[in-house]
């Protein structure tokens, strides 16, 4: 796998969500430009395609909203992907860089855990854009 700068295309242009199909129609109806303009993305190729897009939505200088979508040929290149998020969160400035996961998404709790988070909080009941409960997880940093 190759890391490229984002595009907002690039979500576009990944053949499918894997298991985040349900996220589908939540990134598909923004404008694509906007996830650019939101704060630090990358995308990761293999042979030319899209297989993953991950990136921080900055909600002020001090704390930002991770995100992240893969299709179904990123988990062929899992360690690949890790590595490339991992150095990536570790790069930041950031002090807090929560994420927000599916409750019912077990690999995604473990993979979170791995990138340096921790839960904050279990459960939020309706959180996620198609009524999902989801869990809070933090990354804490002392950069300043």
């Amino acid at each position: 796998m190759i890391v490229i700068p984002f595009k907002g295309s690039h979500i576009d242009a990944m053949a499918d969500f894997a298991g985040q199909a349900w996220m589908e129609a939540h990134f598909g109806s923004q404008d694509p430009r906007a996830l650019a303009r939101l704060g630090p993305a990358f995308s990761g190729a293999v042979g030319g395609a899209i297989i993953g897009c991950a990136g921080l939505i900055m909600a002020h200088e001090q704390r930002a909203i991770a995100w992240a979508l893969f299709t179904a040929q990123a988990a062929k290149h899992f360690l690949s992907v890790h590595r490339a998020v991992k150095t990536f969160l570790d790069r930041q400035s950031i002090r807090r860089i929560e994420a927000y996961v599916d409750c019912d998404f077990d690999a995604a709790r473990r993979w979170v855990g791995k990138l340096g988070f921790s839960m904050e909080l279990e459960r939020m009941r309706h959180f996620l854009p198609d009524g999902r409960d989801a869990s809070c997880w933090v990354r804490l940093s002392e950069c300043s």
